[in-house]
């Protein structure tokens, strides 16, 4: 009998393994105006009632960290930045929407910016982190749609 491993397992292990390099050119191009889409998103939200609650009530906690939140001084730890920084990314709802799976952008570049900063990353590693990001979640995102017929009964 074949062993199986948990798909979790597989999909770190293809997320930690993966290459800048491996994506193709126009892939790569996409994601760099999805990132600066995303921070106007970010820069957007900062700015909204919700962005300045968020950060009012983060900041009165007193944590300090490395990684900033985009269009302020502030600076948090790099789960609180991601946090901080995806509610403002999906604050206005402008940011990106796809193929019915949701707001990727809103997740995965917040995250990859908080921990790139953190560990001082380059810019194609931070791509890198970018592109993995995306593709097992839009992976994770399409194994858990149901099929167009299936949302019709709903």
């Amino acid at each position: 009998m074949a062993e199986t491993r948990p798909a979790t397992e597989v999909l770190a292990e293809y997320a930690v393994s993966t290459r800048y390099e491996s994506y193709p050119p126009d892939v790569t191009a996409r994601a760099k105006l999805v990132i600066l889409d995303t921070i106007g998103c970010m820069l957007g939200g900062a700015a909204t009632r919700l962005g300045q609650s968020m950060l009012d009530t983060l900041m009165a906690s007193g944590e300090s960290g490395f990684s900033t939140i985009a269009g302020t001084q502030a600076r948090f730890g790099a789960a609180t930045a991601a946090l901080l920084n995806g509610t403002n990314a999906n604050a206005l709802d402008f940011d990106e929407t796809l193929e019915g799976i949701g707001h990727p952008s809103a997740s995965v570049i917040p995250a990859a910016l908080a921990l790139g900063e953190l560990r001082r990353s380059d810019g194609k590693a931070f791509l890198n982190a970018v592109l993995a990001g995306y593709d097992v979640g839009n992976r994770i995102g399409k194994s858990i749609q149901p099929t167009y017929e299936r949302l019709q009964q709903v």
